[in-house]
């Protein structure tokens, strides 16, 4: 049992304790759902010699920007579901890339390998929405 000398100094160590506390939390939460098994950002991830990044669209696309290494091809999987707006229409211009998504379901396009400090943009229908693929 921990004895004060006075009622704020209870209150000012159980406030650095909360904040503390939570801070250790939020550490916690970004490094499950953020960060992936090899140290890579979750929505970025390099298998047998390839990256893959997959995003979901529908009113946008989430997440909308994506590092991935050089010299390596590149999956990018599209995930729908009852997407009906403008990101329904995948327009990737630098690539010649444009794809009309499936209302729900999972649409794949293949970037082929790049070198390093090239920069992909993909555009909804409108050019409303952004998402782009920086190649370090």
């Amino acid at each position: 049992m921990l004895l004060y000398k006075s009622q704020n100094q209870f209150i000012v160590t159980s406030f650095i304790s909360m904040i503390v506390s939570t801070v250790l939390f939020f550490v916690i939460i970004f490094l499950l759902f953020f960060v992936g098994d090899d140290g890579t950002v979750a929505n970025s991830k390099i298998v047998n010699s390839m990256n893959y990044i997959q995003m979901t669209a529908k009113n946008g696309f989430t997440p909308n920007y994506f590092s991935v290494k050089s010299g390596l091809p590149t999956s990018l999987k599209i995930i729908t579901n009852g997407t009906f707006d403008c990101s329904s229409i995948v327009n990737i211009p630098k690539l010649n890339i444009s794809k009309n998504l499936p209302f729900t379901g999972e649409t794949e396009i293949s970037i082929p390998s790049q070198i390093a400090g090239t920069r992909i943009e993909g555009y909804c229908s409108m050019g409303m929405y952004k998402f782009t693929v920086d190649v370090v």
